[in-house]
């Protein structure tokens, strides 16, 4: 959470906590936070840059070394969906994935989709209490949809977009030529990259999607393959192009829980041992569930979130 202080004073509390619970007998292997403290981030992995080449060494991951024990930084999932979303109002995707060339999502694919959904043409009495039992997305609201009065700091707004119901409804109407064009079924691909994307840090398994191109992948195989898609995605406005904090942040997110897997694995890590749960709503429990899961079947696990209220 951002509370206005300097980046070197954030970065000396999370190194003095970590060192504190460290003390205590445990380990840490990673950190969470929101993209507001990436700064500090970068600080105490540059501290532990400079240590080690003062030792000979060379330090090639983006973590940093504290007591000589290597802690891994996440940035928190919700933050990173929500980052999408709000980039994605203010310019197009252009992005490559199971494509040879870019494609391109566009927000207006989906105020087109979601007012079409609505439409009376489509056999719904807007004067019916119960319209929304007739809508194929009954779950947008405009609150999800117009900029203009989006709730920017809903996690499940976010996700409720990018998701794979509103991804094939989209499909389907972008193949049937008549209502919205074909170029928003790249639209709909990006909807699913994404829904698939959060669902792989969300506690879901990746599920197919009913085709068979979309055949189930393990987590490791995702992660690897969605580090490639988002170094493709470039946000573009009137001509000019940027690549927003948000999707790096992805990246080194993904980055981080392969490595942080790889390093578990390697210590023989057993996450059924000297764990107590505690009041933290369950977070105990889905970690061990993420790392259970993977050990027995090959990353077919869970990571668990909590719901934030920064957007990017």
């Amino acid at each position: 959470m951002d509370c206005g202080m300097k980046s070197p004073n954030m970065a000396k509390y999370i190194k003095a906590t970590i060192h504190e619970v460290q003390a205590i007998g445990l380990k840490v292997v990673a950190t969470i936070c929101d993209q507001f403290n990436k700064p500090a981030i970068n600080l105490l992995i540059e501290e532990s840059r400079s240590e080690l080449a003062r030792q000979g060494e060379q330090h090639h991951t983006y973590s940093s070394f504290i007591n000589g024990e290597e802690v891994m930084p996440l940035y928190d999932p919700p933050h990173l969906l929500k980052g999408i979303r709000n980039n994605m109002l203010n310019g197009d995707v252009h992005f490559k994935w199971r494509s040879k060339t870019y494609e391109v999502a566009k927000w207006e694919h989906i105020i087109k989709l979601y007012e079409l959904d609505g439409k009376l043409e489509h056999g719904i009495d807007p004067t019916d209490v119960n319209v929304s039992d007739y809508r194929m997305l009954n779950r947008l609201t405009d609150a999800h949809v117009y900029p203009n009065v989006i709730k920017k700091l809903k996690v499940r707004n976010s996700a409720q977009v990018f998701s794979h119901r509103v991804s094939a409804v989209m499909r389907r109407f972008a193949r049937d030529g008549n209502n919205l064009p074909a170029e928003a079924e790249q639209t709909a691909n990006f909807l699913l990259f994404v829904d698939r994307l959060f669902d792989s840090v969300n506690g879901s398994l990746i599920t197919p999607a009913g085709d068979a191109q979309y055949s189930p992948t393990r987590h490791t195989a995702f992660w690897m393959e969605a580090i490639q898609v988002l170094k493709t995605i470039k946000y573009r406005k009137n001509g000019r192009g940027c690549v927003p904090p948000t999707i790096t942040n992805w990246i080194l997110t993904l980055d981080g829980l392969l490595n942080l897997w790889r390093k578990l694995r390697v210590v023989g890590f057993d996450p059924s041992s000297n764990c107590e749960d505690d009041d933290t709503e369950g977070a105990l429990d889905c970690f061990k569930v993420f790392l259970l899961d993977n050990r027995e079947h090959e990353m077919h696990g869970v990571f668990a979130h909590s719901e934030a209220n920064v957007s990017e």
